[in-house]
């Protein structure tokens, strides 16, 4: 096993997932995704706009950790995703699609290289991040990236359906 066999592994489900999912997008006229709710209430639209809110978050810690600023990370319950989720795409609403879809793309380009320049103790030492909490950010950064974009891979199978 190489030394940096999780980064390598993030970054590339990361940006295989990404292709996958913007192989699917690039199919979808724009009232697919804005018209017809494929997560709950949620059109494809408001999903994109949650995949780029958890990346925005997670590099907003990471960039407050090299800040020096202390970090209290949310409530990462059940509740508190939904309630988080909830703000992220409130905060988005008046939104056009172009803009959305250009900060999806952007968001991933960046998180891609935010994690290009961690090193594998980054994402595997558990005291590394004293506000990870005793946890390694390896989870967080897969939960945040390629686990959150297959979560989401049969809303945008769906939208190709409406």
């Amino acid at each position: 096993m190489s030394d940096q066999s999780v980064k390598i592994k993030i970054l590339e489900k990361t940006a295989s997932y990404y292709d996958e999912l913007d192989s699917l997008l690039a199919k979808l006229k724009p009232e697919q995704i804005t018209q017809k709710p494929v997560a709950g209430v949620w059109t494809l639209r408001e999903v994109l706009i949650n995949l780029s809110y958890w990346q925005q978050r997670l590099i907003g810690w990471l960039d407050a950790d090299e800040r020096g600023e202390e970090i209290v990370l949310p409530d990462l319950s059940e509740e508190g995703i939904d309630m988080l989720n909830a703000v992220g795409v409130q905060e988005k609403a008046t939104w056009g699609i172009e803009a959305v879809l250009e900060d999806f793309k952007a968001t991933h380009n960046k998180v891609l290289t935010v994690i290009g320049m961690l090193n594998e103790d980054d994402l595997t030492d558990k005291n590394r991040y004293p506000w990870m909490q005793g946890n390694a950010l390896g989870p967080l950064v897969r939960a945040c990236t390629y686990a959150h974009y297959m979560s989401h891979k049969e809303h945008f199978v769906l939208a190709a359906e409406n």
